[in-house]
């Protein structure tokens, strides 16, 4: 679904927006973000079901981190490898998606072999949710953030605007 598109347009933003406000007048703002967190990655899910179960799982596990972050900040050791484990982890997930096919090529080129490409789809904004995550356990690391909320942290790290348009 692509923002000028008319379901985005007359189907899923009058309903996110009206259920977001109506959610908001009935039960309050914090079940407000969530609707619109859910939201969100419904919007993501249309375009692959199982991407939007990676984004689901880079968000779960990077608020794990932080909240351990969080809890073990008065250790900086610990919290440094804490941090550094999470930060691999992360570019791990992004090397994967991003570069693997790219280090087969080279080391075909290179070795003479022929190892075919992986099946992989590239997910849509896995740039963007990896790093603006990698930000924000960087800020609680430097004790920049001192609380998380999870339906904030779920909303920050996947509403759709951002998440499929990018920083630009």
């Amino acid at each position: 679904m692509l923002f000028h598109s008319s379901e985005f347009l007359f189907g899923f933003l009058p309903v996110c927006f009206l259920g977001f406000v109506t959610v908001q007048r009935v039960w309050g703002r914090e079940p407000a973000l969530l609707w619109l967190a859910i939201a969100s990655l419904a919007f993501y899910a249309q375009w692959s079901l199982a991407l939007a179960g990676l984004l689901l799982g880079s968000i779960l596990f990077n608020f794990g981190a932080a909240r351990l972050l969080l809890a073990r900040i008065d250790s900086r050791r610990t919290a440094r490898r804490l941090l550094l484990g999470a930060l691999a982890a992360n570019l791990a997930l992004l090397g994967y998606f991003k570069y693997a096919n790219f280090f087969i090529d080279n080391i075909n080129m290179v070795a003479g072999s022929s190892i075919p490409h992986l099946a992989i789809v590239l997910p849509v904004g896995i740039s963007f949710y990896t790093f603006i995550q990698i930000g924000l356990l960087v800020e609680v690391y430097n004790r920049q953030v001192g609380e998380i909320r999870f339906g904030h942290y779920l909303l920050f790290g996947s509403f759709f605007p951002c998440i499929t348009a990018g920083p630009i």
